[in-house]
């Protein structure tokens, strides 16, 4: 009897567990049926999108007759005031569908647009959850742009929980997190030009390169990093071997044209110039300009920041016409596309001044030195080194101009804001020059060689005599009697 009911009982069990794997599997196949109609639908949604709002408001016969030829950014425009409307139902795919058009907005460098629309795709965090892939990219992308437009502390507050929430969901190694980490030094680093963060770069390059193997893209990008560090004191070109491996690893990963790519490329040209190769750091240069234009168009902002890199290697060459043709153009490029205010238009105007001044050309020199040196006073939150270098200019063009008293006011205010900069920098370095021009202008020749000369003897310590912030000193040394000999 025991063995019967024993008989029965497992029989009854295989049964039930026949019965709940039949049920398992039907289940198993609606809710595939269901998967498969919603993705069905979101294909469906995605396509109207595409062929209704995109491209089918290109269709000429949908247009006003009167209507003038639509461009791309109109295309885009359209594209994003119908997200909403047509992902009404599927927050997730707004939220991807805004991550791409930022992301190609800011590839044309239209980087307030792509701000904007990021911002659209992170008020939607609730409907998807702060853990949605698309939404880490649009928070990523968001913080890249504002570290571009030198809004060190907003990119901070955008990136630092951006990292913590990758690190947590995609994990330390993962790529996008390595390359969301490298975003963030550059913001807390602004872009390289704080020394004490490069120890951080190169743990990362390590690390990168540990989880991702060699070559790899963020161990490229962080090379790159130490490699243009001395740009910040105003030292172009000062790390060969750091600037021709990251061109190396950053060709190999993306490209010879990516603009990460060309960036290590037109820093290891400078490095060519400080090694007398001044025809193939020119050839790189150019090469770098017609690569990036052709793909990206002359209004983006590395497009911009290479025309710059030409103008300031023309003037190495000593060809300071073409200098000022160049530093004219960037000049022109950078207020137009970053606003009359941006820092980089200010560089461009003090770069042109300089060119101006070494062309003996004062009035217009003076012209460019006074647009740099109104950024200057209307950007208080400007870098302190920066600010030092357009009221430089300034002076160097009132003194040109023979507006002695004016340049003695501007000079004793800049030499209180350069106390902040760093003794070993160039452009605090350069004041010395310029307080023995003025010495001289005012026919104290006692006081102005000895200053004149312990400025130059400064600038050896760290640069050769071709430099372009040298070139001009011995010049100006030669001409007023005082013996530079090295």
């Amino acid at each position: 009897v025991v063995a019967f009911l024993a008989l029965i009982l497992a029989s009854n069990w295989r049964i039930a567990q026949e019965r709940d794997l039949a049920r398992a599997e039907a289940l198993r196949a609606q809710v595939a049926e269901a998967d498969a109609r919603s993705q069905v639908a979101r294909v469906r949604a995605v396509s109207e999108f595409v062929n209704t709002d995109v491209l089918g408001a290109a269709n000429p016969i949908l247009r006003p007759a009167t209507s003038p030829p639509m461009t791309v950014a109109d295309a885009l425009s359209n594209a994003e005031a119908a997200v909403e409307r047509r992902f009404a139902d599927a927050p997730d795919l707004a939220v991807s569908v805004y991550a791409t058009l930022g992301t190609v907005y800011g590839e044309f460098g239209w980087l307030d647009k792509s701000i904007a629309v990021f911002d659209r795709a992170i008020a939607l965090q609730d409907r998807v959850g702060p853990d949605s892939r698309e939404l880490l990219l649009a928070r990523a992308e968001r913080g890249l742009h504002l570290t571009e437009k030198q809004l060190y502390p907003d990119a901070l507050a955008a990136l630092e929980p951006l990292v913590s929430d990758a690190e947590r969901v995609l994990g330390k190694d993962h790529e996008q997190t390595l390359d969301w980490s490298f975003w963030l030094l550059d913001a807390r680093s602004r872009q390289g030009a704080d020394a004490a963060i490069l120890p951080d770069y190169a743990a990362l390059a390590e690390r990168a390169e540990r989880a991702l193997g060699s070559p790899n893209y963020v161990t490229g990008m962080s090379w790159l990093r130490i490699a243009r560090q001395p740009r910040a004191k105003g030292l172009i070109g000062t790390t060969p071997v750091e600037s021709e491996r990251a061109w190396r690893m950053l060709t190999a990963t993306r490209g010879a044209d990516h603009p990460s790519t060309l960036q290590a490329q037109v820093d290891y040209a400078h490095a060519l110039c400080n090694q007398d190769r001044i025809d193939e750091c020119l050839r790189l240069i150019r090469e770098s300009v017609d690569l990036f234009v052709a793909r990206y168009g002359p209004d983006q902002l590395d497009a911009m920041n290479y025309k710059n890199d030409l103008g300031y290697a023309l003037s190495r060459a000593g060809k300071l016409i073409e200098a000022e043709a160049a530093y004219t153009e960037v000049a022109e490029l950078r207020e137009r596309n970053l606003g009359p205010l941006a820092p980089q238009a200010m560089t461009a105007y003090a770069n042109l001044a300089n060119a101006r001044l070494r062309l003996g050309r004062a009035a217009p020199a003076l012209d460019a030195a006074e647009r740099a040196v109104s950024i200057v006073r209307a950007t208080p939150a400007m870098a302190v080194a920066l600010r030092v270098q357009g009221m430089r200019v300034y002076i160097e063009a009132l003194i040109a101009s023979q507006r002695l008293s004016e340049a003695q006011s501007e000079l004793a205010q800049v030499l209180k804001i350069a106390s902040e900069v760093p003794e070993t920098d160039v452009r605090r370095i350069v004041l010395g020059a310029t307080q023995a021009r003025l010495w001289f202008a005012q026919d104290r020749p006692a006081e102005a060689g000895p200053e004149l000369l312990r400025c130059i003897a400064a600038l050896r310590l760290q640069l050769p005599d071709e430099h372009p912030l040298l070139v001009p000193l011995l010049e100006f040394a030669r001409k007023q009697g005082v013996s530079a000999q090295p």
